[in-house]
C-alpha cells in the first residue's frame, strides 16, 4: 500500500481568500461614506445658495437681463412757475396796470422849455376859486411849456388817473364843488358845459383890474374826466382873453383825449 503524497499546491479549501470580517466592514462603511458625502453636498450647496440671496458674495456679476417685474422709479417733476393771471378789469372797464405812463401821454410841446412835475398837485384853477389837490390819484403829471417872457402865455396840461370809477367821482365831485362856488361868489369866473365826453366844463376867469372890476384880459380852461382819468388844459398868464382863448383850448382838449383814449391806454 503505497503512502499518499502531499502536495504543496494547496486544495481549493485553502486557498487565500479575504476574511469574511474585513469584507463585512468594507461593505459598510461603503454606503455610509456615500450618505455623508450626499449630506456634506447638499450642506454646501444650501450654504452657498443663501450666501448669495443675501448678496453677500462680492465677485458675483450683475447680471444684464433686466427684471421685467422692477418698475423705475418715478422722476419728480421740475417746479412749473405759474403764468402771471392778466389783472381784472375794473368795473369801468379800466385798467391802469396796463395803461402807459402819464408822462408819455402829454401832448406834444408848441412852446420851449417844457417843465413836468409828478405827484399830486392843485388843479389849476382861477385864482378866484379854493385850491384842489386830488387826493389818492395812482398817478399825476403837470406840464408847462414857454416860458412866458415877452407877455407870451404858458401851455399847461394836467392829467391825473385814479384806482377806479368811485375814486374818480369823488375827486370830479371835490373839483366841481369848488368851480361852483367861485363862479356864484366871483364876477371874475364863469363856467360852461361842453359837449366833450364823458363830461367837461369850460372855464373863463377874467383878470381883475385891482379895483374890483375887471379886465378884458384873461385866460380859458377845460376840466374833464373820462374812464379813471381826469384833465386839465388851460394856459396861465400872457395878454390873452377867454374869447380868444376858447377856441384854442377847446382844440387842444380834443387832441388830448385822442391821446389818453388810444388803443394802448385802458384808462378812458
Amino acid at each position: 500500500m503505497s503512502t499518499p503524497q502531499h502536495s504543496d499546491v494547496p486544495g481549493p479549501e485553502h486557498e487565500p481568500t479575504e476574511g469574511p470580517e474585513e469584507s463585512g466592514a468594507g461593505a459598510r462603511r461603503g454606503p455610509l461614506a456615500v450618505v455623508v458625502a450626499a449630506v456634506v453636498v447638499v450642506a454646501v450647496a444650501v450654504w452657498a445658495f443663501a450666501f448669495d440671496g443675501l448678496g453677500l458674495r462680492q465677485d458675483a456679476e450683475p447680471t444684464s437681463a433686466p427684471d421685467p417685474t422692477a418698475t423705475e422709479p418715478a422722476q419728480t417733476p421740475e417746479p412749473v412757475e405759474p403764468e402771471q393771471e392778466d389783472p381784472e378789469p375794473t368795473e369801468d372797464g379800466s385798467d391802469a396796470d396796463q395803461a402807459p405812463p402819464l408822462g408819455d401821454l402829454l401832448l406834444p410841446a408848441e412852446e420851449e422849455p417844457r417843465e413836468v412835475e409828478d405827484g399830486p398837485t392843485a388843479w389849476v384853477l382861477p385864482a378866484d376859486c379854493e385850491a384842489v389837490t386830488p387826493q389818492d390819484p395812482t398817478a399825476m403829471v403837470t406840464a408847462r411849456d414857454g416860458t412866458g417872457e415877452f407877455e407870451a402865455q404858458i401851455d399847461v396840461q394836467q392829467i391825473a388817473a385814479f384806482a377806479d370809477g368811485d375814486a374818480l367821482a369823488q375827486e370830479w365831485e371835490r373839483a366841481v364843488q369848488a368851480l361852483e362856488a367861485c363862479s356864484t361868489d366871483s364876477d371874475l369866473v364863469s363856467t360852461e358845459a361842453l359837449d366833450i365826453p364823458d363830461e367837461t366844463i369850460g372855464i373863463s376867469a377874467y383878470f381883475g383890474d385891482g379895483e374890483g372890476g375887471a379886465t378884458p384880459f384873461g385866460t380859458y380852461a377845460t376840466l374833464g374826466q373820462r374812464g379813471n382819468l381826469m384833465m386839465l388844459i388851460t394856459v396861465e398868464g400872457g395878454e390873452g382873453t377867454p374869447e380868444t382863448g376858447r377856441d384854442q383850448i377847446v382844440e387842444r382838449t380834443l387832441q388830448a383825449w385822442e391821446v389818453l383814449c388810444s388803443d394802448e391806454n385802458a384808462g378812458c
